[in-house]
């Protein structure tokens, strides 16, 4: 049987939307065990506009999915924010499809 997924998608990098969105998530995340839990960035969403705050809270929300025993997975759906987070000092790039 394969495992549950639950799919997030990034579409607003305002600040305050983005953090409410992490926590949100975060929460939605508590009660899930051995879930697929896939990152998916709209394409509306600029590399360029990424700040140090959704980089270091992605990798929050990442290593809380895995503490609680789910996978967390980076689709490629926008090339460039993929191509940025494979290259970025965080090293996000493990976390992908």
């Amino acid at each position: 049987m394969a495992s549950p997924s639950r799919h997030i998608r990034f579409n607003n990098l305002q600040r305050n939307i983005w953090i409410a969105q992490i926590v949100f998530e975060k929460n939605a995340c508590e009660n899930l065990k051995s879930c697929r839990v896939v990152m998916h960035f709209g394409n509306n969403v600029n590399r360029h506009d990424l700040e140090p705050v959704h980089l270091v809270t992605l990798a929050c929300l990442i290593e809380h999915i895995y503490k609680t025993g789910n996978f967390a997975l980076l689709s490629t759906d926008n090339a460039d924010i993929f191509k940025y987070i494979q290259v970025s000092q965080v090293q996000l790039a493990d976390f992908r499809l």
